[in-house]
């Protein structure tokens, strides 16, 4: 194993970490609570693939504004998260998207946007 197979976390205070792999380096905050993105587009044939994917097993896939994901994440909302375990995520100049999927049989008050 070399250095590009490496990843070095470290903890800059207690709201912000680096992580530092190969080539990549991402600072990440309590506002990047998600992880790392994977920009797509809301017509990304891997999310459409995952979303009816999931529509067959009775669970409600779609895209909601990133400011609001931190208040839906809970045992009834949970962001999609791709096969390299990035979530996705549509940039907008207004409201970026982030695809999210609800279990099935919970009431919600906090409909997908």
């Amino acid at each position: 194993m070399d250095d590009q197979d490496t990843i070095h976390i470290e903890q800059l205070d207690e709201k912000s970490l680096t992580v530092d792999g190969g080539s990549a380096r991402r600072k990440w905050t309590r506002k990047a609570l998600l992880g790392m993105p994977k920009d797509t587009a809301t017509n990304d044939p891997r999310a459409l693939e995952i979303i009816e994917h999931l529509r067959k097993q009775n669970f409600e896939a779609g895209w909601t504004y990133e400011q609001e994901v931190p208040a839906k994440i809970s045992a009834v909302y949970q962001p999609v998260y791709d096969d390299e375990g990035r979530y996705f995520r549509v940039l907008d100049h207004l409201h970026n998207l982030v695809l999210i999927v609800k279990r099935p049989g919970w009431p919600s008050d906090m409909p997908l946007a």
